[in-house]
């Protein structure tokens, strides 16, 4: 709402129910010569009058002509509700229309017009909003699992948390008004990212933030949808985003610089932002740095000094290795940790339904059979996508925040894809289950069981389970004790560095003190 400052005057003549001040003049000239206002007839000196108008009359025209006239503008819902904003002096009134009679009736007063945009949007949504963005429906699972709560924020629109993420699931009428460059077919989308290309379209949805004005969520949701997705918001709208506006076009741009920049150096090793500069086997003012020969894809770690490694602060990108001066100090790095075992990919592999009960090859059937289209376009079942990808193992697991055992199959990196207990036990793939798995496994199920007997107050029961999970979890203990004790802990490692390291620089004519003894350059180690 616009404001006007009025200034304070100090005591004098009285003007219209102001005060103006005293003039201190030169000799002879008449500072109290009397006039008349030609606005409002009020009596001043003339010495204090601009254009023959007061300082009252002055002001008041000052703030017509900030605003002279209301500013009109009919407004339609998609409901097909009419109504009408006036905005003048700062303040924005809404009048909708009667359906029946045609009459405008006053509806509110609002600091915007956005605002009242958004009124009238909810106020026609309220009346006949399932009529044009019809229903959901029932929500029994999302594509991150159970929900937890569902909320629906406007007609067609609802939004739903799980116990991992959440998202929105729109009715078919609404996700027919996304663009289909920005469309997910299904109907769902995240709440991190693409739950901006919802605000976008449907900011209506989103009132219950930015103070329920339509036009500030859906600019801020532009400016997010061309942050995550400049090329289908590009498609979309026919729109070309500046790399300044866009978070992916920026970081695209920067990758592509430091891909030509690895490509110039294929042939020596560059570094790979693994740089530790904290390692206590280290003198304060070295680090050590991995980095990789792009040619061959080997990688080794050097002995770098501190402050080539790091500057403002911040890990030194692309750091090219100098052979002549940084010590390979690979070997020494990997000093009492476990060895690395990359497990094979497995991509032949079939599928056995013997030893299923009949209802659960119905369900793997049903399950392993069923047609996905995939992100890169492909049509196929999970078995088709297993053995395309590659997989290194089934496992049976206990995850914390879900209810019940978890039937994985592994990626390469940790990567993984939940299938039901049947399809797991179909799938003709190594079960890699480890004993501490299996430990967690039996502990939850222990814990599921103990809270039943707690509920049902049966003390017997609760005193033996009990026991039973103290038994399990020293079982558990007993696990992680033998697999820790196969290799030197952290102390014994960086003990073992230490000595390695001295012998390595002295190799190469080096004290060790003489490079603890270099002044650091960067201080926040």
């Amino acid at each position: 709402m616009t404001t006007y400052t009025q200034s304070r005057q100090p005591r004098g003549t009285t003007i219209g129910g102001q005060f103006a001040g005293h003039r201190h003049a030169e000799s002879k000239e008449l500072t109290d010569t009397p006039g008349t206002c030609s606005d409002c007839g009020a009596s001043a000196p003339v010495g204090d009058m601009t254009g023959g108008k007061c300082a009252l009359c002055l002001l008041s025209d000052s703030i017509d002509r900030v605003d002279p006239t209301p500013v009109r503008e009919d407004v339609r819902a998609d409901g097909g509700r009419e109504g009408l904003i006036v905005t003048q002096h700062g303040v924005t009134k809404l009048q909708i229309r009667d359906q029946h009679t045609g009459e405008l009736i006053s509806h509110g007063t609002f600091d915007t017009p956005g605002q009242a945009r958004t009124e009238l949007v909810r106020f026609d949504q309220a009346q006949d909003g399932s009529l044009v963005y019809g229903t959901v429906g029932p929500i029994k699972r999302t594509p991150w699992g159970e929900p937890q709560h569902i909320e629906e924020t406007a007609p067609g629109i609802v939004q739903v948390s799980t116990a991992s993420h959440g998202g929105i699931k729109l009715s078919p009428e609404r996700n027919g008004m996304i663009p289909p460059a920005l469309r997910n077919p299904s109907g769902w989308y995240e709440e991190d990212a693409e739950s901006h290309i919802v605000a976008m379209v449907h900011p209506e949805g989103f009132v219950y933030n930015r103070q329920g004005d339509m036009e500030v969520i859906r600019a801020e949701a532009v400016t997010s949808v061309k942050d995550w997705f400049p090329d289908k918001y590009e498609k979309a709208t026919g729109e070309t985003i500046p790399v300044s506006e866009s978070y992916m076009k920026r970081r695209e741009a920067e990758q592509a610089d430091k891909a030509a920049f690895r490509a110039a150096h294929r042939d020596e090793f560059v570094g790979t932002q693994h740089t530790d500069t904290h390692a206590k086997w280290l003198p304060v003012t070295q680090a050590v740095a991995w980095a990789t020969k792009d040619a061959t894809g080997e990688e080794r770690a050097f002995l770098v000094p501190r402050r080539e490694a790091v500057k403002d602060g911040m890990l030194i990108d692309n750091l090219v290795i100098d052979p002549n001066r940084h010590i390979d100090v690979t070997d020494i790095a990997k000093l009492g940790n476990r060895p690395e075992v990359k497990p094979a990919l497995i991509h032949d592999f079939g599928v056995n339904y013997d030893g299923l009960t009949a209802r659960q090859r119905a369900r793997a059937e049903a399950e392993l059979s069923k047609r996905y289209r995939f992100p890169d376009g492909s049509v196929g079942t999970i078995v088709d996508d297993l053995r395309k990808r590659g997989v290194t193992g089934k496992q049976a697991v206990a995850f914390s925040n879900r209810p019940s055992t978890s039937y994985i199959v592994s990626f390469e990196g940790g990567a993984f894809q939940d299938v039901s207990q049947a399809a797991w036990k179909a799938l003709d793939i190594p079960d890699v289950t480890s004993d501490r798995d299996k430990a967690h496994i039996e502990l939850a199920n222990l814990s599921r069981r103990l809270d039943i007997a707690h509920r049902d107050v049966d003390i017997a029961a609760f005193r033996k389970l009990n026991n039973q999970a103290n038994a399990l979890k020293e079982r558990v203990r007993d696990i992680t004790e033998a697999e820790a004790g196969q290799w030197p802990n952290e102390a014994e490692k960086t003990e073992m560095r230490h000595v390695a390291l001295n012998a390595r620089l002295a190799e190469h004519g080096i004290d060790a003190d003489d490079l603890r003894s270099l002044p650091e350059v960067d201080s926040a180690r």
